[in-house]
């Protein structure tokens, strides 16, 4: 399939299908997490139309085409910090963090926040199954929040990480990640099957202190306090 850069334009690529977004994005061979927003999709699509391509197979003639496309878009353009979309998405760390990050459409922030009743935003996070309400926990994050690092406890266990509003006794639920799994660290055959997770945090290699608090904390950005 032959990709004109020309057409890798933000209208453009808006007026395409989710489908038809990666279908490019294949023939392109950008590699697309399963369940990755459009959004993402199309931003990678303009930063990988505005990258020159390989020229070790191209004539004079398209090199000097390509050449002209990228010096028409060689103007720089801020990406927005937020893109009005509700979402949250966790991406796995180490067998004991985990990286979350989210957003809340603006609209819905607002009612949220003029409710008289609303009281702050919160993470909750659930074990699957759950078998006891004292397995869930809550870390509290602020109105300008929008990522933290969370930390689990060593052994095995799959979680789902919730997005929750507290609005007087009502518990307000905006939006729940997709469930994930993390290892279990006291059990040294993981450590010995090469599970890809523990052999990249370095764990197999160090001695690992049972029973320390991690506490979770905010990532460093300009959006949190």
């Amino acid at each position: 399939m032959s990709i004109d850069c020309t057409k890798l334009t933000r209208q453009y690529l808006e007026r395409l299908t989710t489908r038809e977004l990666l279908v490019l994005a294949d023939s392109m061979a950008l590699d697309v997490p399963a369940g990755l927003d459009r959004i993402f999709i199309i931003e990678e699509l303009i930063s990988l139309g505005q990258e020159p391509p390989f020229t070790d197979d191209l004539t004079e003639d398209e090199i000097e085409k390509t050449t002209l496309i990228q010096n028409d878009n060689s103007k720089a353009v801020a990406l927005p910090t937020q893109y009005n979309i509700t979402f949250i998405h966790i991406m796995i760390r180490d067998p004991l963090w985990v990286f979350v990050f989210w957003e809340v459409k603006s609209h819905d922030r607002e009612i949220l926040e003029k409710n008289p009743s609303f009281d702050g935003y919160y993470l909750k996070v659930t074990p699957l199954p759950l078998l006891s309400e004292e397995d869930v926990f809550t870390v509290t994050v602020g109105a300008a929040d929008n990522a933290w690092y969370l930390s689990f406890p060593p052994e095995q266990g799959t979680f789902q990480v919730a997005l929750c509003a507290h609005c007087g006794q009502e518990e307000v639920i905006l939006i729940v990640s997709d469930p994930f799994t993390l290892p279990n660290l006291f059990d040294p055959a993981h450590i010995h099957n090469n599970n890809p997770l523990i052999q990249l945090s370095g764990s197999g290699f160090m001695p690992i202190l049972h029973k320390v608090d991690r506490v979770p904390r905010r990532t460093r950005s300009g959006n949190t306090q």
